[in-house]
């Protein structure tokens, strides 16, 4: 007798917990079905994603300026002129070391330059490229992960300045 009784009370409270969870289920469904809830909707419908054509030749991620609206367009510009600028001191930093060692003064600063290019030119395209993204999605998670990427960058720079500053090399 007591046995049943629990049987009956553990039925319905798992009855009752049933319906709760399907609620549940049901209310987060419509959620999901909502596009104005749904942060994974693509805020951004004149952009073709399936278009790789950044950088040329290589051709890894879409980029066209054209498909932002004006203000967002020109913050791209700066951000690509920014990058374009990162490249040339890489650039202009191998010559600089290859002549320099070419006479004789501090030859392993090839190599630290060489690791520079590989290392650096492609986290400047990345941040290059998370500008894009924080421009068109207007999403605030890739907001952060441009601000995350920049302050690495930057802090990554000035950590390399004062390396070599210290040496006196």
């Amino acid at each position: 007798m007591v046995v049943e009784l629990g049987i009956k009370l553990s039925k319905i409270a798992l009855k009752g917990l049933i319906k709760d969870k399907q609620q549940e289920i049901t209310e987060f469904s419509s959620e999901l079905k909502e596009p104005e809830k749904n942060e994974e909707v693509d805020n951004s419908p004149n952009i073709d994603w399936e278009d790789l054509n950044y950088p040329w030749g290589i051709r890894l991620v879409h980029y066209n300026r054209a498909e932002l609206d004006a203000s967002c367009a020109k913050i791209s510009r700066i951000a690509q002129i920014a990058a374009f600028l990162g490249y040339s001191t890489l650039l202009l930093n191998f010559i600089d070391v290859t002549v320099l060692a070419s006479m004789g003064v501090f030859p392993i600063r090839i190599l630290y330059s060489f690791f520079d290019i590989i290392l650096v030119a492609p986290a400047i395209c990345v941040n290059f490229y998370l500008s894009f993204l924080a421009l068109a999605m207007k999403k605030p998670l890739y907001t952060r992960f441009y601000m995350g990427s920049q302050i690495a960058l930057c802090s990554a720079s000035f950590i390399s300045f004062l390396q070599f500053s210290e040496r006196g090399q």
